[in-house]
């Protein structure tokens, strides 16, 4: 087992930084496709038609 975690290739190791304000446009899109397949999986969820994902 340790011969197998010795020789394992090295990769970049994962970073990650809280969002800000200027990364709403780019995380709407994600919100609204998260928000309709739960919206189809949950029936007592519902969207309003004038949500602001970006807002």
């Amino acid at each position: 087992m340790r011969m197998a975690l010795e020789t394992k290739p090295q990769t970049t190791p994962y970073t990650h930084r809280q969002a800000t304000a200027a990364d709403a446009a780019e995380i709407a899109p994600l919100w609204v496709a998260f928000a309709q397949e739960r919206t189809a999986a949950d029936p007592s969820m519902r969207l309003q038609g004038n949500f602001d994902f970006v807002q």
